[in-house]
């Protein structure tokens, strides 16, 4: 999973660098920022960043104080937002307290509260959200090779057919989980949780005395061999 983190570039917000990464990198998320291509706006760069990643962590927090009754975040964080709302990423946004409300189009995702004197209890409700992205976080996978779709595709609408999948991690397995074969343009598909780098999968068709079955197999390949 891929995670664009938008956050200000500043020595205040230095805690989501030294906190917040090492726990998405524990999950194992690949981490983006527009750090390295700040300039002051939004660079084209940065929005294809936005673009391929799965999901965007945004931190609202406040700028150096200001002499304002009015609280500001950072501009560019807000910019990153609406970005990820208009190619309807996954979002959360993490705000601190004391600053104005954005309203608008990202006024409908999933908040967090941050209050700088109890940051533990942001740090928490973060690994819940990603914990909840990561479990439901599905790809598709195509089953191979195209030449079984024809024992199977007649066979999709019985009941008597069923698929499932076990994820392996080192040498723990997981418990057997049913998946759905679904007809898409090009083949025969189904969904299945994103890995980590170090996880492989093998799924198994099964119809009466019949099985089809992978090998372990990274979700790096260009598709599920069954035999």
């Amino acid at each position: 999973m891929k995670i664009f983190v938008a956050y200000g570039y500043n020595e205040r917000d230095k805690w989501i660098e030294e906190l917040v990464f090492p726990i998405l990198r524990a999950f194992g998320v690949d981490c983006e920022t527009g750090e390295e291509t700040y300039n002051g706006s939004i660079s084209e760069i940065v929005k294809r960043k936005i673009q391929v990643c799965d999901a965007l962590i945004a931190f609202t927090t406040k700028r150096e104080p200001q002499n304002t009754e009015s609280v500001t975040t950072h501009q560019w964080v807000k910019d990153e937002l609406a970005i990820a709302v208009a190619h309807d990423k996954k979002i959360v946004e993490v705000r601190e307290i004391g600053v104005d409300s954005q309203g608008g189009i990202t006024s409908g995702y999933k908040k967090i509260k941050y209050d700088e004197k109890a940051r533990d209890k942001c740090l928490v409700e973060i690994v819940k959200a990603v914990g909840d992205w990561k479990k439901n976080n599905l790809v598709r996978v195509q089953l191979l090779p195209e030449g079984i779709h024809n024992d199977l595709r007649p066979l999709l609408n019985d009941q008597g057919l069923s698929c499932h999948f076990v994820i392996r991690t080192g040498s723990f397995n997981t418990e057997e989980k049913q998946a759905k074969i679904e007809r898409i343009t090009g083949g025969l598909f189904v969904y299945v949780p994103q890995l980590d780098s170090d996880s492989f999968i093998q799924i198994s068709i099964r119809y009466g005395s019949q099985e089809w079955c992978s090998d372990y197999e990274s979700l790096n390949s260009f598709g599920i061999h069954l035999r």
